[in-house]
């Protein structure tokens, strides 16, 4: 038997130890470290064998500390649904399961539609439905590494407050920062406003 599959069949075998609501509880998963250990293996090995696997779509990688695996035919039938394979990988398991017994979301919220709301980034969204309510609204900084969503994030926001606030038309205006790399002044000047005689000569023309 290859080491490959002695990896998948020692993690389905540990899969089928759990139980619907342990996996609720955000309680399960197997770290490589406890596979190598039943299976006599390196650590490295193992996790190199368990990272193929799983870009294979036959696991379910948790990306906590450490990383924790799950076989997920076994999950399929914990859960009694089949799983997307682009939703395959997730910082929290509850972020992969079916909601169960919460009220179903409403078609008028934007934020529904972000993987996760109330979940592992319901504090987040938290925080952009204060900052749009709050009158007169509050300045917003999204940060974290590229890819992320952070764009994707913003533009719900706006979408909610098109929602909350019907009545006004409000914009959605995007900037491309990197162009604005070695003239800070001229996008301060966008977003907040100018007088044309402070502008380079060169910009005036532009200025609308």
């Amino acid at each position: 038997m290859k080491r490959k599959d002695a990896v998948r069949q020692e993690l389905e075998r540990l899969t089928l130890t759990l139980s619907r609501e342990t996996l609720e509880q955000s309680a399960g998963g197997f770290a490589a470290e406890t596979i190598a250990f039943n299976l006599g293996l390196a650590r490295n090995s193992v996790s190199k064998d368990l990272n193929e696997l799983h870009g294979e779509r036959l696991v379910i990688k948790i990306k906590s500390r450490p990383v924790l695996f799950l076989h997920r035919a076994v999950c399929e039938q914990l859960i009694e649904q089949s799983l997307p394979d682009d939703r395959l990988e997730a910082k929290d398991l509850l972020d992969l399961l079916p909601a169960k017994s919460l009220p179903q979301p409403a078609s008028d919220d934007p934020f529904h539609t972000v993987i996760g709301y109330d979940r592992s980034l319901r504090l987040s969204v938290e925080k952009g439905k204060a900052a749009v309510l709050y009158p007169g609204g509050l300045h917003v900084l999204l940060t974290g590494p590229s890819g992320v969503g952070k764009t994707f994030f913003a533009e719900v926001m706006h979408q909610f407050a098109t929602v909350q606030q019907p009545q006004r038309q409000i914009p959605l205006v995007y900037f491309n920062c990197a162009e604005y790399a070695h003239n800070p002044e001229l996008l301060s000047s966008h977003l907040f406003g100018h007088k044309q005689a402070r502008l380079p000569v060169r910009l005036k023309a532009n200025v609308v």
